[in-house]
This record gives C-alpha cells, sequence and structure tokens, in this order.
C-alpha cells in the first residue's frame, strides 16, 4: 500500500474532522469547464464527515504554503476566538507583510480558500460578537495587496 487514498475510499471513512487541509496543488478543482465547483477528492472528504476543507485552484509553492497552513494553524492554536477562514486571513496578510519579496504576490497565497464551516465554533463566535469591528478599515487589507490592486487592470481595462 502507498498510502494513496482513493476519492470513494474516503467517502467510506466515518470522520469527525473540523478542518481538512488539501495543500496540494489544485485540490478545489472540478472535473471539467463549467461543471462542478469542487473537486470529487474534496467533495469525498465532506461526505466522510468533514465540516471544512482548506483546497487550493490552482499550483501552490512548496515553501509559501508551508508558511501560510502554519502560520493559520498557529493562529488557531492561541486564539480560540478565531475560526479557520479569519486564521486564513491573517496567515496570508502576515505572508504579504513579512514573508519573501515574491511572496507578497497573490500567486503565492491566494489559491487557498476555506469551504464549509470557516468561522468560529459557536461558543466561540459568541466571544467575537462582543469585540466591536476595527473603525479604520484599512487595517483589514493589507498595504501590498491594496497596492497590487491599484496595479491591476480591470476587466473592462484589459478588453479596450
Amino acid at each position: 500500500m502507498t498510502g494513496y487514498l482513493s476519492a470513494s475510499e474516503i467517502t467510506s471513512l466515518k470522520l469527525d474532522a473540523d478542518w481538512v487541509i488539501l495543500s496540494a496543488c489544485d485540490t478545489a478543482a472540478g472535473g471539467a469547464d463549467g461543471g462542478e465547483t469542487l473537486s470529487g477528492l474534496a467533495r469525498a472528504f465532506f461526505y466522510a464527515g468533514a465540516r471544512a476543507l482548506l483546497v487550493s485552484h490552482w499550483s501552490v509553492y512548496s515553501d509559501a504554503t508551508v508558511k501560510l497552513i502554519t502560520k493559520a494553524v498557529s493562529t488557531m492554536a492561541t486564539d480560540t476566538s478565531v475560526g479557520r477562514s479569519e486564521a486564513l486571513r491573517r496567515s496570508m496578510v502576515a505572508l504579504i507583510e513579512n514573508g519573501q519579496p515574491q511572496e507578497a504576490q497573490p500567486a503565492f497565497w491566494a489559491p487557498f480558500i476555506v469551504v464549509g464551516e470557516g468561522g468560529a465554533p459557536p461558543e466561540r463566535a459568541a466571544a467575537n460578537m462582543l469585540q466591536s469591528p476595527p473603525a479604520d478599515t484599512s487595517s483589514v487589507v493589507p498595504n501590498g495587496l491594496r497596492a497590487w490592486k491599484r496595479r491591476r487592470p480591470s476587466r473592462l481595462q484589459k478588453r479596450r
């Protein structure tokens, strides 16, 4: 046995997993253009009992992926009021602001998304509601991303 699990084998598992991390390349991809939105592999984990997945939409850079996922998991471990989506967002911001210069580019952090229950569990969510949102929304979007958005032409500009 090589350690390979097929989608049909995964669906037969009885998981009680809060989060399954599929950190390889293109783990969210459906079968065909305009078709399914999640790969059979990703869907299989939901059928098996996963409540949330971390998946990628395209090829990933190994070193950046390790940093991204390690930071997200450690964020959740140190601050139990943070959900999976927020932990991933904070990890992306950290990679943009503190990683290697090229890691600020979206190709390094943007392939990943949380599918499923991305928020904090209900007992942690109640604690989050007591906190007021930041008055200054500039802290929500990192400087590198704002600069990238300004440089990136919109779809309408590309067509002209």
